[in-house]
């Protein structure tokens, strides 16, 4: 749902010119949203930048769902790895 909202709605509809700044704009946001990982916010920001510019280069938000879903996927797996040991 995240990336509907933020990708398919809030980006075409920030009040910018330009994908050089509605990108930053947009992943400043989307690592804002995730205020309960203040620890995680330079990376989600830096993961987000790569994945809003290429949902905006390619014209898809699937692209950035399946993002999500594999950056989620691996932060799990490192949490079940250091538990596991």
């Amino acid at each position: 749902m995240e990336e509907l909202y933020f990708r398919g709605y809030l980006l075409p509809r920030l009040p910018v010119t330009g994908w050089g700044a509605a990108v930053p704009l947009s992943a400043a946001l989307f690592s804002i949203q995730h205020y309960w990982q203040p620890y995680n916010w330079l990376l989600i920001f830096a993961l987000q930048l790569i994945a809003t510019a290429l949902v905006v280069r390619l014209q898809s938000v699937r692209l950035g769902i399946v993002m999500h879903v594999l950056t989620n996927s691996f932060g799990i797996l490192v949490v079940l790895i250091g538990v596991l040991r």
